[in-house]
């Protein structure tokens, strides 16, 4: 009996991982800021790229900062958010709005979101992507995956007294 149970275990727990993996649409999804130091102010160039897994494509991306109880951080940063649909602890803004390429296998594209009147800090950045069969608009799957950005109090700039 402690055999069978044992074997059940292992079985359903390499049915499930495997299972899970086709799931994703992608085999990799991730950002990289291209700023080399950024500062509060900056824009913030960023580098999504992915490879989508057989029968999907890469097709389109956005870019969000999500917050949870964040007072005043955001408060004069003229960004719209709007209350998280799953989670009332967390609201959302959009960074970059989508951003449709044609279909393709692997893909990078450069997304860039200002930081005017942030505060220092490190904040979580959210990449949604969007990945279609090769043929039609139907059965399509919607991923996501996060990286953190931290901005540095901007230098004083004498000039602009």
């Amino acid at each position: 009996m402690k055999y069978y149970a044992v074997l059940m275990l292992l079985v359903s727990s390499v049915v499930w991982n495997v299972h899970g993996a086709d799931e994703r649409p992608y085999l990799y999804l991730t950002g990289q800021v291209l700023n080399s130091s950024p500062a509060v102010g900056d824009t913030i160039k960023v580098k999504i790229s992915s490879k989508s897994r057989k029968p999907f494509f890469f097709h389109a991306t956005r870019l969000f900062v999500y917050r949870k109880d964040s007072g005043k951080v955001f408060e004069n940063a003229r960004l719209k958010f709007t209350p998280h649909k799953s989670d009332s602890g967390y609201d959302a803004a959009e960074l970059a709005p989508w951003a449709w390429f044609p279909r393709v296998e692997e893909h990078s594209v450069e997304r860039q979101f200002s930081t005017v009147n942030w505060l220092p800090g490190t904040y979580t950045i959210v990449i949604h992507a969007l990945y279609y069969p090769e043929q039609g608009n139907k059965n399509y799957k919607f991923s996501g995956s996060t990286f953190n950005l931290t901005l540095k109090q901007a230098a004083w700039d004498s000039s602009k007294k």
